[in-house]
């Protein structure tokens, strides 16, 4: 009975003002992180898919993953990205698990509206 006069609106914005709380003081007594090398991370996907992926696939992933790790393909462009993230900020790790909750709750609250709410 008690719950039927909390708008799930209010329960939301409790919940995301207790979640970012104890975010910011867990994020806080994490060291900070190195950014691994682009070739140490590639190599490790691909380590991982070995036991998933057929051979033919395997070799076809390779491949894409070689172009992307290449002097100046778009691995070496993020990869700088993040290199640069880690100098400017005090933990690049937390702020890019931050970013991504954000967005899962986001699309969590986007997926119990009805249908007729979006309608405008």
């Amino acid at each position: 009975m008690i719950f039927r006069n909390i708008h799930s609106g209010t329960c939301r914005a409790w919940l995301s003002r207790v979640s970012l709380r104890q975010e910011l003081c867990f994020f806080s007594s994490v060291p900070p992180q190195p950014v691994p090398p682009l070739a140490q991370t590639l190599q490790g996907y691909l380590r991982a898919l070995e036991p998933l992926l057929p051979l033919e696939e395997l070799s076809h992933t390779r491949r894409i993953v070689h172009d992307f790790g290449r002097p100046g393909g778009l691995g070496t462009q993020l990869q700088e990205g993040l290199e640069k993230r880690a100098r400017l900020n005090k933990n690049w790790v937390c702020s890019r698990v931050a970013e991504g909750e954000r967005i899962n709750e986001k699309s969590i609250g986007d997926s119990h509206t009805s249908p007729s709410e979006s309608v405008n």
